[in-house]
This record gives structure tokens, C-alpha cells and sequence, in this order.
């Protein structure tokens, strides 16, 4: 995974134990330094992302909040790195529910197919690496996760897929809720249906 662009002020990475104060919400908070990838997901029959060929772009993904990658702090010294995510900082969420996905191969099926109607997640590839697709119903990205200094914020109203893992992957999940099924959208055309119908 490549961040291009300047680090997020106060999200750089830092040497040693208290060699820079600690950051601003405003500045831990990552924009979108990472553009938008070019690769589209692979959703049978989904609809082709809106903007085509010289058409405006339609900006990134996530029409309620925007998808984007997001740099963690990070502390290197020379017994090896640790990164932070704290709620309200890092991310703009509170952090009610933590799992990971591991003991996938190559050869494994995709994971996530669904989205969320409320839920926001940041996703951490704190080993090995994986892709994820997104589609929100108009445009579609794919972010290849591959280092644990780098997390991608999903919002509410976007289809995932997981996919691609290099052996002995660990995907770390923080998100915003505990455990609704009410929440999901396990039905792509219905998921697809009210993405397209929101203003």
C-alpha cells in the first residue's frame, strides 16, 4: 500500500517515547492522501461506477462519509514500532467493537460481501496484506492493505469485499457498534437499491 502526499500533520512517524507532543483531533484525523485507486471491484452484476471516460470524477467513495486511507501514529525506536488508534482522534468514531480475521490463504474465498447501514470500521492489515473492494452504488475503488502503519476508514452505505490475502494475514477490524444484524446489508441488489436512492 502507497500513501502519496504529504503525512497528516501531527501523524507522522515519531522516534522514541514522547519526542512529539501529542496530536490535535483535528490533525489525527487523515484526509484522503491516497487518491482514488484505478482497480474496480469484481461484484457480479453490479453497475459500471458512475463517471466514465472523460466525465467529471464523482470524487471517493462513500456518499455519506467518505472511504479513505488514514496514517496512525506511530512510535519507532529501535526495540521496533508501535502504532495507535484512539477513538475521537484517530478516527472520528467511538470504538465499540474490535474483532480480526486470520488463517486465510491465497487460495482462500473472499470475506466481508455485505454493508453496513449505520456502521463505520477502520480495517488494519496488521500482518501480511489483503484487498478490499468498495461500491457505493455509483463508484468503486480497491485499496491493497499491506503494512500496519495504514488503516482504511469504511463509512455507512458501502458494499465490502475481502479479498487476495497473502499467507498468515491478520485483518484487525475497529468499528463503531457492537454486533446488529439489523444493520447489514447481506443482499447486494437491495443494498444497491437504497445506496442509489439516497440524496
Amino acid at each position: 500500500m502507497e500513501l502519496t502526499g504529504p503525512p497528516a500533520p501531527g501523524s507522522a512517524v515519531r522516534a522514541g517515547r514522547g519526542a512529539a507532543p501529542r496530536p490535535e483531533r483535528s490533525a489525527a484525523i487523515a484526509e484522503n492522501t491516497a487518491g482514488q485507486p484505478a482497480e474496480a471491484p469484481d461484484h457480479e452484476n453490479a453497475p459500471g461506477p458512475a463517471g466514465a471516460a472523460g466525465a467529471p470524477d464523482p470524487g471517493p467513495v462513500g456518499r455519506v462519509k467518505p472511504c479513505r486511507l488514514i496514517r496512525l501514529e506511530q512510535h519507532i525506536d529501535p526495540r521496533g514500532s508501535l502504532s495507535v488508534v484512539e477513538s475521537g482522534m484517530t478516527v472520528d468514531f467511538a470504538i465499540e467493537r474490535v474483532y480480526y480475521m486470520h488463517g486465510q490463504a491465497a487460495s482462500s474465498p473472499p470475506r466481508g460481501l455485505h454493508g453496513h447501514r449505520t456502521l463505520e470500521q477502520l480495517v488494519i492489515a496488521v500482518h501480511g496484506g489483503f484487498s478490499i473492494s468498495l461500491d457505493d452504488g455509483f463508484r468503486r475503488a480497491t485499496y491493497r492493505l499491506d503494512e500496519p502503519g495504514a488503516g482504511l476508514y469504511i463509512g455507512p452505505m458501502v458494499w465490502r469485499v475481502l479479498k487476495d490475502f497473502a499467507p498468515d494475514s491478520v485483518a484487525l477490524v475497529l468499528a463503531s457498534r457492537h454486533y446488529e444484524e439489523s444493520d447489514y446489508y447481506r443482499d447486494y441488489d437491495t443494498f444497491l437499491r437504497d445506496a442509489r436512492s439516497l440524496t
